[in-house]
């Protein structure tokens, strides 16, 4: 059945049968003023992105270390995620389908490999590469935007669909779809990209994941991981392959609408006025993937500290003596 997209949904989108999932950032501070939640601000943590579908398929993040933030400049809105933990998950997704077509409107901001990932779809406690699809940058890291890797239940196995390379920090629309028996592609900006053959296969999607993927690595735990680091605008999911005069008609409808969003948001970049960070760490890494943790160690005069091939911890004084810091297995 079609349902009727939300009242405070896009107008302007008129390809809407077979629409699952409707991810619209624009449209979050009105919606959640309508359940009675106060108007986002500028930075505001996001803890759900509701879905204007139809279907109420909204998307939440309960912990507050791993909700994304919001952010507005002048009429657009995006969902900023670290690349270090944040995301986005629905549980009760509970769908299956044959075909599959997924329209991203979003900003990448870096890939430090391990399948940064832009959405993910699976069946509960299953890879989704075996069961349901992903959308990702790949398993290695990139100095620029230059692979897109789309996979899923008959067409598993990472492969590198993009053709082209851009730096980061650039918005652009992509959209994939895939067809049972017959093919999954990918256009970038409109433009065609790679494309690979599909087995006869079912995608079953219980569970639904932006900003990252649900995988397990060779073991028996699959978990999220693969946390996607940039801008997310807009999510179009569809239960179908959509044909060629719908699918241009939702990139002139996405076209249309985000047309100025690089300009708008860079701007606002720009105009963002510094802030003192309140409680410092020691040691700050300023791109995603690190931790730091601090030693319960005092030591004076040490030129340098390093892990021994054994995995215990040497330290190098100014003086020629070596300390060894760490004696227990």
């Amino acid at each position: 059945p079609v349902a009727a997209a939300e009242r405070w949904a896009d107008p302007r989108l008129h390809v809407t049968d077979g629409l699952q999932l409707w991810l619209d950032a624009s449209r979050q501070s009105e919606v959640r003023q309508l359940n009675g939640h106060s108007q986002l601000r500028n930075g505001d943590a996001l803890d759900a992105w509701y879905d204007a579908s139809g279907h109420e398929r909204h998307l939440a993040q309960p912990g507050r270390d791993s909700q994304p933030t919001y952010s507005m400049a002048s009429e657009f809105s995006v969902v900023r995620f670290d690349g270090i933990d944040d995301f986005l998950v629905l549980q009760k997704f509970e769908r299956t389908a044959k075909d599959v077509t997924v329209f991203i409107v979003g900003m990448p901001r870096s890939n430090t490999g391990d399948f940064r990932a832009l959405i993910s779809g699976y069946q509960t406690g299953t890879d989704d590469y075996v069961t349901g699809f992903n959308l990702d940058l790949g398993p290695a890291a990139t100095a620029r935007f230059e692979t897109l890797n789309f996979e899923g239940a008959g067409f598993g196995g990472a492969v590198d669909l993009m053709d082209v390379s851009a730096p980061w920090e650039v918005f652009h629309t992509l959209c994939a779809v895939s067809s049972s028996g017959k093919e999954s592609r990918v256009f970038i900006d409109g433009a065609a990209g790679g494309r690979r053959p599909r087995l006869e296969s079912t995608l079953h999607i219980d569970s639904l994941v932006i900003a990252a993927r649900h995988y397990g690595a060779g073991s028996s735990s699959p978990r999220v991981r693969g946390y996607f680091h940039g801008d997310l605008a807009e999510v179009l999911l569809y239960d179908r392959a959509l044909d060629e005069n719908e699918q241009n008609a939702v990139e002139k409808y996405l076209r249309g609408k985000y047309s100025g969003i690089q300009e708008a948001m860079a701007n606002a970049q720009r105009q963002k006025p510094l802030r003192k960070v309140e409680n410092p760490p020691p040691v700050q890494v300023l791109v995603p993937g690190f931790s730091v943790r601090r030693l319960p160690l005092e030591l004076t005069n040490i030129n340098s500290i390093k892990y021994r091939h054994d995995g215990k911890l040497v330290a190098l004084a100014y003086n020629g003596n070596v300390y060894l810091l760490s004696v227990s297995d």
